[in-house]
């Protein structure tokens, strides 16, 4: 177990890096709606990773049974990684080259304001589950724990240390507004106004740190 959890512990934390631009949907539902809408949509997040997860691992067990190979996940492990490298670089660059106007808010920004509790939980769900860069990570997560250890137990407390710390940033909103109520919010405001402003710059720092621990994860399986 402990060998488990140690592994799956550093693609956690990319976990929580690749989610950092996707605090701005929990920072906005907890400010524009409401607390309950708020946790919703993390409750979405985390049963949608968890979900995720545990059929990964189910599919690398299996594969691990009939005979899978672990070179080709180590092949498209560095050609995702190259991907996210490439995404992240082309992100600064257009940054660089707009005159220090980097905000870019996403379309569905605006809709904040008229989401309910099911299309919170379902865009929590639909985030963390369907989201391209969280894929490729929980990948590397289900790939990492599989090997460690075969026993469910151990499996299911990785699991949850996996999930748990690569939520941390988004959750962040939700919970401080639960323990400091309408004190937390003009601080959140701030941190929206900044992340709203600078997401192109985060989100293409974040894809090119996880494109090197991607292309490092897929060298190590090779």
């Amino acid at each position: 177990m402990t060998h488990a959890v140690l592994d799956v512990l550093p693609i956690a934390v990319a976990l929580l890096m690749a989610s950092l631009p996707l605090v701005m949907v929990s920072m906005a539902l907890v400010i524009k709606r409401t607390g309950v809408i708020g946790w919703c949509f993390l409750l979405g997040w985390l049963t949608g990773l968890a979900a995720v997860l545990v059929v990964l691992i189910a599919i690398v067990d299996v594969g691990s049974l009939s005979g899978g190979s672990g070179p080709a996940m180590g092949v498209v492990g560095v050609v995702a990684g190259l991907a996210l490298l490439g995404w992240g670089i082309r992100k600064w660059q257009k940054v660089w080259t707009a005159d220090g106007a980097d905000s870019e808010v996403p379309g569905w920004y605006s809709m904040i304001e008229e989401i309910g509790a099911a299309k919170a939980t379902a865009s929590g769900f639909g985030l963390a589950a369907l989201n391209p860069k969280n894929l490729l990570i929980t990948v590397s997560a289900a790939a990492a724990i599989a090997e460690a250890t075969a026993d469910v137990g151990a499996q299911a407390v990785a699991i949850v240390v996996f999930v748990v710390v690569g939520s941390l940033a988004v959750a962040a909103p939700t919970i401080a507004t639960s323990i400091a109520g309408e004190r937390a919010e003009p601080t959140l405001a701030r941190l929206d106004a900044l992340i709203t402003r600078h997401n192109a710059l985060i989100v293409g720092t974040v894809l090119i740190v996880l494109g090197f621990v991607v292309i490092t994860n897929g060298l190590e399986a090779l």
